[in-house]
């Protein structure tokens, strides 16, 4: 029997790695409570403080009463749980040969990485902001941004961070309208990204939501949304029906809208 020297810490640390580097939507959040989670069907409680008023001050006047914290409290379920296992001839001499290992942990986390970004992008439903524009062609895009970009403001969204996540077809129309996006900021490149524009980090995901013919952007700021996730455990193993090794892994995750206003909800449709 094989399995005497696999190592799963070691290649749990591998799926992590290739999940965050193929992330798209999972670029977006926020991973405030990632460190508060160790396993499925964990609970994490988020409190936030309400606004403080602000009022004048007289000097030797004024008397000064401070004023009770109004607090809310949500919670984030660690309620997604997924898994994955292939069968290997040798798990041992496996990984002797690094690129057959990693290769195979590759597909992995690009499959675990697709199936959350799925999850990511199902909240849109939960924006506290709605952009509609019926039918959007090179001649039309600008204000399309420009929308988006009132609609955050107005919410009293900072210009710092924010981000959105468009389909594949409303990247082109940005390129035969000639709008030039600025790729010169290394430290945002990602799976995805495309360049800034507007003030936006611009990415283009294939996993968006479709409703009625129209595509479901995501435009924001990355306090939207928190995320936490876990790689629970990468184990080898014998499976009682096989005479080869098998490796399987188990990822859990969870997520919420905790800041409504700064996500939009953009429903596009390509002109035709």
């Amino acid at each position: 029997m094989s399995l005497a020297n696999f190592i799963p810490s070691v290649w749990s640390a591998r799926i992590q790695q290739g999940l965050d580097k193929r992330y798209v939507l999972g670029n977006i959040v926020n991973r405030n409570y990632e460190g508060d989670i160790s396993g499925y069907g964990d609970q994490v409680r988020i409190n936030s403080v309400g606004d403080i008023t602000v009022g004048d001050y007289v000097r030797n006047s004024t008397v000064v009463t401070p004023e009770q914290l109004a607090s809310t409290q949500q919670i984030l379920d660690i309620d997604q749980s997924k898994y994955f296992a292939f069968y290997v001839d040798d798990v041992d001499a496996a990984q002797t040969k690094p690129k057959v290992m990693d290769e195979a942990m590759r597909k992995a986390s690009n499959s675990l990485t697709d199936v959350a970004d799925q999850f990511i992008a199902g909240f849109v439903n939960d924006a506290g902001l709605t952009v509609t524009n019926a039918s959007v062609d090179k001649t039309n895009v600008l204000e399309l941004f420009a929308e988006i970009s009132q609609k955050l403001t107005d919410a009293h969204n900072p210009r710092e961070g924010r981000f959105i996540v468009i389909p594949a077809w409303l990247e082109g129309v940005m390129v035969m309208a000639g709008i030039e996006l600025d790729t010169s900021n290394s430290d945002v490149l990602s799976e995805g990204f495309i360049g800034r524009f507007m003030g936006f980090d611009v990415m283009v995901s294939t996993n968006l939501l479709e409703d009625n013919g129209a595509t479901l952007a995501m435009a924001g700021t990355r306090e939207a949304i928190t995320f936490a996730e876990q790689i629970v455990s990468v184990e080898g193993y014998r499976p009682e029906s096989s005479f080869s090794d098998a490796v399987k892994g188990l990822h859990v995750y969870g997520g919420k809208v905790v800041e409504a206003d700064a996500l939009t909800k953009v429903e596009v449709t390509q002109a035709t």
